[in-house]
């Protein structure tokens, strides 16, 4: 019966085409008939490529706090940096603004690559930097942010320029010593002395040296009763703190004096 079925065997491949059979089907029919006219017209199978590991996450998808927690989460350090998306940076490249990462240290350049290419794939908004020893992420802000950063940004500029915009009329000298006063008795309030000193300038023109020299001389005077708060009161250099203090504090009070013509 086995000569039967070589029989059939041949038979069927006959009939089919020969250009339709396998390179191995080719290959064996030649050696079992080595005086055959035929010749090998079969391509050799192209072996499968590599599948590519598709991207666990959408780069595109994420804001800049995303990428980071990934990220991290990625290299195990989710845990220790929880508070890490309030820290974000933004840095400044060859014009273009970026999310950057400072906290990564003793991190690998290429380990960090591989992640990257790990998470997001072969993209232009990830990028991974060298600086003085750290790694940085380097994360292209979305259109989306952009707007909202600007946004913000005008709104701050906005409310700050409300908050300085000078009185319209010429204020008491006694408030503008007032204001000064409180400055430096609690904090150096940046906003209400720079109202106080546009107002000055607004009214004042001509005596714009003076007033800048005396704003920057109220500044100093602030930063000495700041110092003061460290040291004990029964001390001498409390006692030599507090005579500059006042010492300096007169000059302000003096120089207010005769910018408004009271003296």
């Amino acid at each position: 019966m086995k000569h039967i079925a070589a029989i059939q065997t041949e038979f069927l491949k006959e009939a089919r085409k020969w250009d339709d059979l396998s390179l191995e089907e080719q290959k064996a029919y030649l050696q079992r008939h080595p005086k055959s006219k035929r010749r090998i017209t079969a391509k050799p199978e192209k072996k499968n490529k590599k599948v590519k590991q598709a991207p666990l996450y959408n780069v595109n998808r994420l804001t800049s706090a995303g990428i980071n927690k990934r990220i991290r989460k990625e290299l195990g350090l989710a845990d220790q940096y929880s508070d890490v998306n309030k820290r974000m940076l933004v840095e400044t490249r060859d014009g273009e603004k970026y999310d950057v990462v400072h906290s990564l240290r003793g991190v690998p350049k290429g380990k960090l690559k591989k992640i990257v290419k790990k998470l997001f794939g072969k993209n232009d908004r990830v990028s991974v930097a060298d600086d003085d020893g750290s790694s940085l992420i380097l994360i292209k802000q979305t259109e989306k942010a952009k707007k909202k950063r600007e946004q913000i940004r005008q709104q701050i500029e906005e409310e700050r320029k409300r908050i300085t915009t000078p009185l319209e009329k010429v204020p008491d000298p006694e408030y503008v010593k007032d204001v000064l006063s409180n400055s430096m008795a609690e904090v150096w309030l940046d906003d209400q002395v720079e109202k106080m000193k546009n107002t000055l300038l607004q009214h004042f023109p001509k005596k714009k040296k003076t007033i800048e020299k005396v704003i920057d001389l109220a500044g100093d005077v602030s930063n000495v009763r700041d110092e003061m708060r460290h040291i004990n009161e029964d001390s001498n250099d409390y006692n030599d703190y507090e005579k500059e203090y006042e010492r300096e504090f007169g000059k302000v009070l003096k120089s207010i004096d005769k910018i408004m013509g009271k003296a």
